[in-house]
């Protein structure tokens, strides 16, 4: 789901909080569409190459698309059986594997990145300091979650199905 386009713009998103503008919706799309323009005036193609270019592939790009969108709602759907963040057992006592323990830090890194708007992001445990830790694979998802105006909660688990 996240290719080279994703990272480009959490990154270039990444640099601006780095120069003091704050992380928000609205900032994180102008840097989408900043790159966007910059994309198509960089490329400079005309439109008949890129009708040209739609016709020919169009069958296996539209079949991709639907290839990944089964399997990822499919995901969607395990990951709505447990969506909480635990370490054993749900509500109704039935155990979950042991690597469950990891949403904890996942959840509360996403909350944290989702929460911020200046960059370095603060930690959630050790208030004051910046995150020690490697978090922009978190970062992604947190602009993900700005962009498309999603709760933290909700994004982790899409988050979860399509990794």
């Amino acid at each position: 789901m996240f290719d080279r386009r994703a990272v480009l713009v959490s990154y270039a998103t990444w640099l601006v909080g780095f120069i003091g503008i704050p992380v928000v919706p609205v900032v994180v799309w102008a840097v989408w569409a900043t790159l966007v323009v910059v994309g198509f005036a960089a490329a400079r193609l005309p439109r008949a190459t890129i009708a040209a270019l739609w016709r020919k592939s169009r069958k296996a790009a539209l079949a991709g698309e639907v290839v990944f969108l089964v399997i990822f709602l499919s995901l969607c759907y395990i990951r709505a059986l447990t969506p909480d963040a635990t370490f054993v057992r749900d509500e109704q006592g039935r155990p979950y594997d042991e690597s469950a323990s990891e949403k904890f830090t996942n959840l509360a890194l996403l909350t944290g990145l989702h929460r911020e708007t200046q960059m370095p992001p603060r930690d959630s445990w050790l208030a004051g300091y910046p995150i020690n830790y490697y978090y922009f694979g978190h970062f992604q998802w947190a602009t993900f979650c700005k962009m498309s105006f999603t709760t933290p909660r909700v994004g982790f688990n899409i988050s979860q199905a399509a990794l």
